[in-house]
């Protein structure tokens, strides 16, 4: 289940708790640094840093689909559900965050999003 809150009335936009620990932590299991997170997700590099600072711990759902699609199309993140992943620790060091047991892209999410399902 994802934590969604509700902006004041007039503020249109159901925004999603997020991980800015995790998305950081992620982001250098996979070695990507945060411009070029930023840019792959299309997102801006100011909304990033805030993220992984704990500036805001709030996004939207594009932000957050954004961030997972990029996260999730890194080699890394792939090889945590292949049969022979080229890097055991960093692989055991991926399931231990809880990305086992998913696409990269749904892992990606599961980490980044507070109480996702």
């Amino acid at each position: 289940m994802v934590t969604r809150t509700r902006r004041p009335p007039g503020g249109g936009r159901d925004l999603l708790d997020v991980d800015g620990a995790a998305i950081r932590q992620l982001r250098n299991l996979v070695g990507l640094g945060r411009e070029a997170l930023a840019e792959q997700a299309g997102i801006a590099s100011r909304t990033l840093s805030r993220l992984e600072l704990g500036e805001t711990k709030k996004a939207t759902p594009a932000v957050a689909q954004a961030l997972a699609d990029a996260l999730g199309r890194q080699p890394v993140l792939v090889a945590v559900v292949q049969p022979a992943p080229p890097d055991q620790e960093l692989v055991g060091r991926l399931r231990d965050m809880g990305a086992e047991g998913a696409g990269p892209i749904t892992a990606a999410w599961r980490l980044i999003v507070r109480d996702a399902a």
